[in-house]
């Protein structure tokens, strides 16, 4: 369909000039066609609450949507390594002690008594000394053990908590810790006496 701006156009470029009249047509036309019509964004006043509910709906549907936790499996990865990290990067001992009694008294700051656990620790390694650390973002300590050969054993523990540290073996019920390995050492972790207790020392 021809539009009305190139129909008047066709019949005044036919004549030899433009009255007033046909010149006043033609800016109004040119006018019309060169103005866009946003008419057609425009929003009914009768549609807002429509709309607000539609609005609100949304988002309590995003929020009662199930949260995607992290498996069980990357938790565990994930303080395989922090650990890991940990042990490599040796910072200085805020206690220097043999006795987990001591252990107990100097860093009074935790919110756990720090135990040696009865179940997993080698009879054989020798308790050095504490610091204060964090695990999974939680405070932490972190016990410095020796064993005969010289080899050290970083030994962490803290509160135990299922929802961060993952459902861990437990010690009480004999069974026995996750090993992750990674980068040449051996990672192993469980839960005893209310506490996560994890151990990092290389692979044999």
């Amino acid at each position: 369909m021809t539009s009305p701006l190139k129909s008047t156009l066709k019949s005044m470029l036919e004549e030899e000039r433009l009255t007033n009249t046909e010149m006043e047509v033609l800016q109004r036309l040119s006018r019309q066609a060169t103005t866009p019509n946003w008419s057609f964004l425009t929003i009914p006043r009768w549609l807002y609450p429509a709309l607000g509910g539609l609005a609100a709906g949304l988002v309590v549907m995003m929020l009662s949507l199930p949260i995607i936790k992290s498996s069980a499996n990357d938790i565990q990865q994930r303080i395989a390594h922090e650990v890991l990290t940990n042990h490599l990067h040796v910072k200085p001992l805020d206690v220097s002690t043999s006795s987990i009694a001591n252990i107990q008294v100097a860093m009074d700051k935790l919110n756990f008594n720090p135990k040696l656990s009865k179940n997993f620790l080698s009879t054989q390694a020798t308790l050095v000394g504490g610091r204060y650390c964090t695990l999974q973002g939680v405070i932490a300590a972190q016990l410095k053990l020796l064993m005969p050969t010289g080899e050290v054993v970083t030994y962490y523990e803290a509160a135990y908590d299922k929802e961060r540290f993952s459902n861990l073996p437990k010690a009480e019920n004999k069974e026995q810790p996750i090993l992750v390995k990674e980068n040449g050492f051996t990672m192993r972790m469980w839960q005893e006496s209310d506490l996560v207790m994890v151990t990092a020392q290389k692979t044999k």
